[in-house]
């Protein structure tokens, strides 16, 4: 017993992991707001086990709730528990967080197909009602577009964030230099850098790694220069 007391003393991640858990189970106090703050916990802890037993404790589960426990499947890099338990949530529940998380997921995990599948069944879904559109799913998609090598999807992407209004922000813009520069496509690439007031430093790498690409690298240097 002693034994075990020192082991949980020197991993204070288990020893408050237990004692909240135990707290919660003696009934003390079942309140939402403390289950949610326990899973939140348990989550940013990597603790999945206490995580999963405060999730399914929790009878009135809201979106909080769905989120958290679907961000640290997806932290942990189980793409596959992540996508069942997505698949479990409510429609109606599911906001942008819930759907970048799977996208942006996907990429992390060299998924790349299927986080474009998400990304289209997330459009399909909102019905042009755009209250699922993030600027982060679309820059995770991007990813997606150009390790694939997707063009045409790209230019597509390209259009609707336009279209929403999230063209100039400088987040979608460094995206789409780095996806059409994964593309193979510079002249798209550079049309995008230009209009970047202040790029950074890795949208520079970027435009000179696809110049040395296409041109070679005198032509990389002359851009640099």
């Amino acid at each position: 017993m002693l034994s075990s007391i020192v082991d949980s003393l020197s991993n204070p991640h288990t020893l408050l992991a237990n004692f909240m858990f135990n707290f919660i189970l003696s009934g003390l106090d079942t309140s939402f707001f403390l289950l949610n703050n326990l899973l939140h916990m348990y989550s940013n802890c990597a603790l999945l086990r206490n995580a999963f037993q405060v999730f399914h404790e929790t009878n009135h589960r809201n979106i909080f709730t769905w989120n958290t426990m679907i961000h640290a499947l997806v932290d942990s890099g189980r793409m596959s528990q992540a996508e069942k338990l997505f698949d479990e949530m409510p429609v109606r529940v599911r906001d942008s967080v819930s759907w970048t998380s799977m996208i942006s997921g996907y990429v992390q995990n060299g998924i790349y197909a299927r986080s474009v599948q998400t990304f289209s069944l997330m459009l399909r879904e909102s019905n042009d009602r755009g209250e699922n559109y993030d600027p982060f799913s679309f820059t995770s998609v991007m990813k997606a577009c150009g390790s694939l090598g997707y063009t045409r999807l790209g230019v597509q992407l390209h259009a609707l964030v336009v279209k929403l209004g999230f063209g100039m922000q400088t987040c979608i813009q460094i995206s789409l230099v780095g996806m059409y520069v994964k593309c193979g496509d510079i002249g798209l690439a550079k049309s995008v850098f230009f209009e970047i007031e202040r790029p950074s430093l890795f949208c520079w790498n970027n435009m000179i790694y696809g110049y040395s690409q296409t041109y070679g690298p005198y032509k990389a240097f002359q851009i640099y220069s």
